[in-house]
């Protein structure tokens, strides 16, 4: 079975009940794997972003979806997640959930990351509906987006017109 184990390429964790922090802890003997998606159930408020320290030994993995409840966010990314972003630079593609989108430290991060990285920010399946009086959170993934979008291409703006200054 760890033979098997090692071979595994392609990993996905989709809204799978009953995932435990011990569970996370044997990802990084996964050596081979290139792609991982982990997204938590509606329910789930423990995985948050923490568990992302312990896959920084995962060389190989090239793409990770980590999509962890709301319920388990803090709200906005702290320094310290930033950073144990950083520490999976090497990563092709990086998708965050959307309720992080607003975040400062998200667009810092877009910053940071090498050009080769593309991060993406998702709201899985069962946001797709809001509750009454509450905005839904694909309107919240899109208006995050727009915010990345609209901070991304101000920087741009104003590097180009740092260039053409005399």
């Amino acid at each position: 079975m760890l033979l098997l184990a090692k071979e595994l390429r392609v990993l996905l964790i989709h809204e799978l009940a009953g995932l435990r922090p011990r569970d996370v802890s044997l990802l990084p003997l996964l050596t081979s794997l290139k792609r991982l998606s982990v997204i938590s159930p509606k329910d789930d408020a423990w995985l948050g972003l923490s568990p992302l320290r312990q896959l920084a030994p995962l060389a190989g993995l090239r793409h990770l979806d980590w999509v962890p409840s709301e319920r388990a966010l803090p709200g906005k990314l702290r320094g310290d997640d930033v950073q144990t972003l950083l520490n999976l630079g090497h990563l092709h593609v990086l998708t965050l959930p959307a309720a992080l989108g607003k975040s400062d430290h998200l667009a810092a991060l877009s910053e940071r990351l090498a050009a080769t990285c593309q991060l993406r920010l998702m709201a899985p399946a069962y946001c797709e509906h809001a509750g009454a009086g509450k905005t839904s959170k694909i309107q919240r993934l899109l208006s995050a987006a727009s915010d990345l979008f609209d901070r991304a291409t101000g920087a741009i703006v104003s590097r180009g017109e740092a260039l053409n200054e005399p």
